[in-house]
């Protein structure tokens, strides 16, 4: 979470929010929790909104580019990638030998990059389906 104003710290969501269901109101303690430590204003997801652009201090864009250079393999799980970074990170992934697995239940933005290449396997299932079945055989060091 970051500030939606400006303060820039990128701060964990906090372990004492909890789930709602639709209906409950949240208490006095949990919207204080939603609030900036360093300057009172509203508290907002740390992604990309669509008139925002990708930096090193909120998205860590060049650490990312540079991990990627270096990883063996990119999961990409349930994200279509709309956006630049994404593609770049899997691109880069791509470029220096590694392996990208594209899962998704439908096409996106990745199926056209990694369509033709030796190093990609898309998956068309939900990931609440084959993330267990991969955690599992790399557990057992298939």
């Amino acid at each position: 979470m970051k500030c939606s104003i400006d303060c820039k710290e990128i701060l964990p969501i906090p372990n004492n929010l909890s789930g709602k269901d639709i209906t409950e109101e949240l208490r006095k303690d949990e919207i204080d929790y939603l609030k900036c430590p360093e300057c009172g204003n509203w508290l907002r997801p740390n992604i990309l909104w669509f008139d925002e652009y990708y930096d090193e201090k909120t998205n860590k864009k060049f650490s990312s580019l540079k991990v990627a250079k270096n990883s063996g393999v990119l999961f990409i799980v349930g994200t279509s990638g709309a956006t630049n970074l994404p593609i770049e990170i899997a691109r880069t992934t791509l470029k220096y030998g590694g392996y990208v697995v594209d899962m998704n239940i439908e096409d996106n933005h990745f199926t056209e990059l990694l369509k033709d290449k030796k190093r990609a396997i898309i998956v068309r299932e939900k990931s609440s389906d084959i993330l267990p079945i991969i955690k599992e055989q790399i557990e057992k060091g298939a």
